[in-house]
Parts: structure tokens; C-alpha cells; sequence
């Protein structure tokens, strides 16, 4: 549990910070895309590593194994679009995806599923708030912005 939520931290710390600040840090908002990119990819992973385990709760197949990469995939391309805030959206929406068909699949433990429903949302949440913040807030101006 303790993992899970240290793991929500970068996260929630970009968007928290810009609302307090009141700019938008792109750097920061790349961070987080960076960050959702990669958890996307574990979550695959850990399907992945259930499907080799060969249980009879979650017995192997090309659809589950398909699946399973599909995560890492999306990832990728969340990271290649040009419009950040695409990709925040692609990413939020990969995680609620995700977190929705293993939800509902069979082989996860059911400790697993509570805490996968609490980290997922409050992830989702975090990219939410990260597209407000692209929406309405203003980019901070550096000194070297009034130099030309």
C-alpha cells in the first residue's frame, strides 16, 4: 500500500504545484506524461507476468498476451504525439482502459484489485488536473523571453 501511493506522488506533484503557482510548467507536464508512460507499461507487465505464472484463473492466450503489450504500446504513442495535452488525455484514458479490463479479469487477487482501483483513479485524477492546468493557466515568462 505504502508503494502504491509513494508511487502516486509524481503524479499528483506536478499538477499540485502549478495550481499553486498559478503557471503552467510545461517541463513539468512532460514529466508526468513521462511518468503515466511508464506506469502504463508495468501495468502491462505485470498482466504479462500473471499470463506466464499460467493459472487457471488467467490461462494463457494470444488475446491476453496481445493485451498485454497493447499498454506499452499506447504509451509510446501518448509520448509521440505533438499536442501534450493529447497525450495527458491518451495516457488518462489508457489508464482508465486498463484499470477497467483488469478489473474485471478474473486471475488478480482481490487486494489487488481494491488497490489497483485507488491508484488508477486518483492517476487519472492527477492527468486530469494536468489538462486543466494546460487549459487555463499562462507559461511562466523567463528573463530571456523579453530579450528579443
Amino acid at each position: 500500500l505504502y508503494l502504491g501511493l509513494a508511487g502516486l506522488i509524481p503524479f499528483a506533484a506536478g499538477p499540485v504545484y502549478m495550481i499553486q503557482s498559478g503557471f503552467l510548467l510545461p517541463d513539468i507536464v512532460t514529466a508526468q506524461l513521462a511518468y503515466g508512460a511508464t506506469i502504463l507499461s508495468f501495468l502491462g507487465g505485470v498482466r504479462w507476468g500473471l499470463l506466464v505464472n499460467g493459472g487457471d484463473k488467467m490461462p494463457p492466450s494470444w488475446p491476453q498476451y496481445t493485451w498485454s503489450v497493447t499498454p506499452s504500446l499506447l504509451a509510446w504513442t501518448a509520448l509521440l504525439l505533438p499536442d501534450i495535452g493529447l497525450g495527458i488525455s491518451l495516457c488518462a484514458l489508457s489508464l482508465t482502459l486498463t484499470a477497467y479490463l483488469d478489473l474485471k479479469q478474473s486471475g488478480y487477487p482481490r487486494w489487488f484489485r481494491g488497490l489497483r482501483f485507488v491508484l488508477s483513479s486518483l492517476a487519472v485524477l492527477s492527468l486530469l488536473s494536468t489538462l486543466y492546468c494546460i487549459n487555463t493557466l499562462g507559461v511562466k515568462k523567463h528573463a530571456s523571453d523579453y530579450l528579443t
